[in-house]
């Protein structure tokens, strides 16, 4: 009750004539199942791990984790990147190895980067 009391004060400035006493009972109820509720989903769901990353102008074209802006020609796995125009997503993945699970990163969202063959 304690804490609904201090929502109640945040939000009507006073709480002894927001709700009747007749009410508290029940208001306490919602508060708990509120509770309740808010704890089954965030202790429940599965969190993704996304990563965004950038690619700067001191990483060299890489086709598995970059795409070229424009469509322009960056087959030479040896030209650099002169700019990221987007962010890649990355994420982690579990596999399995035999019998035990190993983590592997996998992009979900390739970067579109300008190299040196764009001009």
């Amino acid at each position: 009750m304690r804490n609904l009391t201090s929502l109640v004060t945040s939000l009507f400035g006073v709480t002894t004539n927001v709700f009747p006493p007749k009410f508290r009972g029940e208001l306490v109820s919602i508060g708990k199942e509120a509770y309740g509720w808010n704890h089954s989903v965030k202790s429940t769901f599965k969190a993704l791990d996304f990563q965004p990353v950038l690619f700067t102008s001191a990483d060299q074209f890489d086709p598995a984790s970059m795409t070229p802006y424009l469509n322009h020609k960056a087959e030479d796995p040896k030209l650099n990147v002169v700019v990221a125009a987007t962010l890649a997503l990355m994420s982690t993945s579990s596999v399995p190895a035999g019998e035990e699970m190993t983590e592997e990163r996998v992009w979900q969202t390739k970067a579109e980067v300008v190299t040196e063959k764009f001009f």
